[in-house]
């Protein structure tokens, strides 16, 4: 790892070999499917299927619009503008399509590219290529990195890096001075690195930081030239700020949510620790790869705990980062090095360490794509200085030291790449995703939500109802746990009432809705589903208040109109739901539902002459519902003959199998003088059902009076 290297080995110490080791750790990336936020961000996002869709691209927000189970999850989506990042998805999809592996593919060649920026980056501005090569390969291979590639969404992380590096190379000249002129080519590669990502505006610092210690290239620098500088870092951020605050309606950023961010909650003093702890847990990413999480939300972070290990860690990693800064009054190369390094990520990483301004969440592995630059290069220059520190104190075995830190360095580089590669895997699939960072950190509230709803989805896909209902099952597994660690979540609450409601559990499915609608009483989706909970349990008087208020805010809605009429037809109210069912078939005539239950409320208050016809209709527009058949041949049978066996025929030729058909049709051959076709059917469903069947004994009592029928005169016949 030394300086000065000897020619067969100095061709290794070139750009080349990060960028071939940084490809070859992700390549086993590509077979994975979408995950997460691809889904609403890429999947089901319209933006992206035209290129030339300039507004929608360049003037719009991208926000998260989730469907299915994610929504409930998600009801405040994030405000988002990073018009260049949706512009390289379009522009991939008008290449391949919803091709997974090919926006990856793409996602990786980038990483490459940050790589070979990095190499690049860290030899102009320490002339050290052994600090250079082992600084991008460490980044190259670092686990904490999959997220920012392997997720295809994680592009904005690594575009902003991309363009946030090539500034900066242009600010730092391969020879000689820096000039103005450097400043105002740089400066539409900061804008485009904001358009990338918003966090890109740390390379305002970043690139004071740079300019500064690049100061003994350029011997005079006075107040104008910085001023020139100042203004040409800051003219990209005075057009983008507006540009933003428009795309987004008039809004910058959304407020964090404590699922997420439990910052928000903890109270001082835990709040002026916790930003320790975040610090203290990104230094573990750093160091200790070994447990990763797509999300350290809730329970994770506890706003209510005293001072953890990672708190310790957090407090232990600012001094070391302080005492970095002194290299800065300190001589020596090694010493200036690691101040530069300290100070460049230190700027990269203040918007992300929740100590000043609140962000959505507490730690997010893709937020450190950009700061480990600076992370990486810190600890390619500590170790570097350590090697060479021993080196010159034990001048006969410097040879040796120098072989075991480089073999050192080798295993380490190892054992990060083969993490990387075992966590792609964990991103074949949300499932895959979600079930194995919830064994990581079950603690964590929203990982467990997440396991909950994909299997939700893979029961909503499963056809098997045994496989369908074990899904479900583990469904409600993971949504009692997230329940467990976070009860005030009212989505939580909502989801486990829908998964227990498929599971046959009524009764406590109507218990989370219900504490769902206390958490939050004025969303209308809790209210509804509550209202549909309540129906499904029979408590219909209950339901009845809920209902009306639907009507009032919706009178057109032919659904909760007929859901109203059932309600008073199921409490014994038949004249009272006569309105609200007229009302309905004026707004949908051919609903099945409001027909049925029309006639039902007809047939209860003994209008049949009305009744008759709706069941007709609805005979006709429902061919493969038994039940209008079998009532009008029942109703019929004595009325109209010949109309009541056509409808007998329909209904047992739907249930060849069930007895009720079958004696119904009997009935109708006797009433149209078909006596012995009648009794031969009578006989035949007689012998099919067991002794315990509860129309065993009507059937024989109806098959004596008909045998002593037609045994008598036929004068003497009822």
């Amino acid at each position: 790892m030394q300086a000065t290297q000897a020619p067969a080995a100095a061709w290794l110490h070139r750009a080349w070999l990060p960028v071939v080791v940084g490809c070859a750790c992700f390549l086993n990336s590509l077979p994975n499917s979408f995950v997460y936020d691809d889904v609403p961000q890429v999947v089901e996002n319209p933006v992206i299927r035209s290129i030339t869709n300039f507004h929608a691209i360049w003037l719009g927000g991208w926000t998260n619009t989730y469907s299915g189970a994610e929504a409930r999850m998600h009801p405040n989506p994030d405000l988002l503008y990073r018009p260049f990042t949706v512009f390289t998805l379009a522009l991939g999809h008008s290449l391949h399509g919803l091709w997974a592996p090919g926006f990856r593919l793409v996602n990786i060649a980038l990483h490459g590219l940050t790589c070979f920026l990095i190499w690049e980056f860290l030899r102009r501005l320490f002339e050290d290529r052994s600090l250079a090569t082992w600084g991008a390969l460490l980044f190259a291979v670092h686990p904490v990195h999959v997220e920012a590639v392997a997720y295809i969404v994680g592009r904005a992380e690594v575009l902003a890096t991309i363009f946030s590096l090539l500034g900066l190379l242009v600010l730092v000249p391969k020879n000689g001075p820096s000039d103005t002129g450097r400043a105002w080519r740089a400066m539409p590669l900061f804008f485009l690195a904001l358009l990338s990502k918003e966090t890109a505006v740390s390379y305002v610092p970043m690139a004071l930081i740079v300019l500064h210690a690049c100061r003994g290239r350029t011997p005079i620098r006075g107040v104008r030239w910085w001023g020139v500088h100042a203004l040409c870092l800051l003219l990209p951020l005075l057009i983008y700020l507006p540009l933003r605050v428009w795309a987004l309606g008039g809004a910058f950023m959304r407020a964090p949510a404590a699922l997420l961010n439990p910052i928000v909650n903890a109270e001082m003093p835990a709040r002026l620790l916790m930003p320790f702890e975040v610090l203290g847990h990104y230094v573990r990413l750093l160091l200790f790869p070994l447990h990763l999480s797509a999300d350290y939300g809730y329970q994770v972070f506890d706003p209510r705990a005293d001072a953890n290990g990672m708190t310790l860690l957090g407090l232990a990693a600012a001094a070391g980062l302080v005492a970095a800064l002194l290299g800065y009054l300190r001589a020596g190369e090694h010493w200036r090095r690691l101040a530069v390094c300290a100070a460049l990520f230190i700027a990269a990483y203040a918007l992300f360490s929740n100590s000043l301004l609140l962000i959505g969440v507490s730690v997010a592995e893709r937020l450190m794509y950009w700061p480990s630059v600076a992370g990486c290069g810190l600890l390619a220059a500590l170790a570097l200085a350590l090697e060479r520190r021993c080196g010159a104190s034990v001048t006969r075995a410097s040879p040796a030291v120098s072989r075991f830190t480089a073999v050192a360095a080798v295993l380490v580089l190892a054992a990060f790449a083969t993490r990387t590669v075992i966590r792609n895997t964990d991103w074949y699939s949300a499932l895959r995703l979600a079930t194995h960072d919830a064994a990581c950190y079950p603690q964590s509230a929203a990982l467990n939500a997440g396991a909950a709803m994909q299997y939700i989805d893979v029961a909503s896909q499963t056809d098997d109802p045994v496989a369908r209902r074990q899904n479900l099952e583990r469904a409600d597994e993971y949504a009692a746990r997230a329940l467990q660690h976070y009860p005030v979540h009212w989505g939580y609450h909502l989801m486990r009432s829908d998964i227990l409601s498929s599971l046959g559990q009524a009764d406590v499915a109507l218990h989370h809705i219900r504490q769902a609608v206390q958490l939050n009483p004025r969303e209308t989706l809790l209210r509804r589903a509550l209202t549909r909970r309540l129906f499904q349990a029979g408590q219909f008087a209950e339901t009845l208040p809920y209902l009306e208020d639907e009507a009032a805010a919706s009178p057109d809605d032919y659904v909760v109109l007929t859901l109203l009429g059932e309600a008073h037809l199921k409490l014994g109210r038949s004249r009272e739901a006569l309105p609200y069912l007229k009302h309905a078939l004026s707004i949908a005539p051919d609903d099945r539902a409001a027909l049925l239950l029309m006639s039902e409320a007809l047939l209860k208050l003994n209008e049949l002459e009305q009744a008759v016809p709706l069941l007709e209709k609805l005979a006709a527009v429902t061919p493969h519902e038994v039940r209008p058949p079998a009532i009008l041949a029942k109703l019929l049978v004595q009325r109209d003959p010949p109309a009541a066996l056509r409808y007998a025929q329909q209904a047992h030729a739907l249930l060849p199998q069930d007895p009720e058909t079958a004696l119904l049709l009997a009935d109708a051959l006797i009433a149209t003088g078909r006596s012995d076709e009648g009794l031969s059917l009578y006989v035949q469903t007689l012998d099919r059902l067991s002794a315990e069947h509860p129309l065993r004994r009507p059937v024989e009592s109806r098959l004596e009076t008909l045998r002593a029928a037609t045994t008598q005169p036929s004068a003497d016949r009822p």
